[in-house]
């Protein structure tokens, strides 16, 4: 069970996934398929007592098959992304839109990223990307938070 905000925003993390591959920086973002179709990073809401390092793990275990192990670092950036949903699909989700916190993860450079299926499809494919290549896929908002992300941990 998620969440709900006072004036009706989910509590949520998001996570700007990173490796090193010969001394470059790629992104995870991932195809989002499920109300919408875009391009996006791994996010998710929190549970109800769970913190957002937790929500972090969990997510990035459920959308990623990424563990603990595979982790090398994460930093909680202490900046938020408000996202507003549509009308439409406010009874819908429960809630007028999430307010994420930004994590920034970097992985192992050799892990294997596996798009974990439930019974509804979220995400059907996902891409490696370089901040330049990001600007293509990402909507402004998104390519923002990844240009603020990737300047603070340079």
């Amino acid at each position: 069970m998620m969440i709900n905000m006072d004036y009706g925003f989910r509590k949520g993390i998001q996570a700007i996934i990173y490796r090193e591959i010969n001394s470059k920086r790629e992104f995870l973002i991932l195809h989002r398929v499920k109300n919408w179709v875009g391009w996006e990073f791994p996010k998710g809401g929190i549970k109800q007592n769970e913190t957002y390092a937790d929500a972090v793990i969990r997510e990035l275990w459920e959308e990623c098959g990424i563990v603990r192990k595979d982790i090398i670092k994460i930093w909680e950036t202490h900046n938020n992304f408000l996202i507003n949903y549509p009308k439409k699909m406010w009874e819908q989700a429960g809630y007028k839109g999430a307010l994420n916190i930004n994590f920034i993860v970097e992985i192992n450079s050799n892990f294997q990223i596996t798009i974990k299926q439930n019974d509804e499809i979220e995400h059907d494919g996902f891409k490696w990307v370089t901040e330049e290549e990001a600007f293509k896929y990402l909507d402004s908002n998104l390519f923002r938070i990844l240009m603020l992300c990737n300047k603070i941990k340079k």
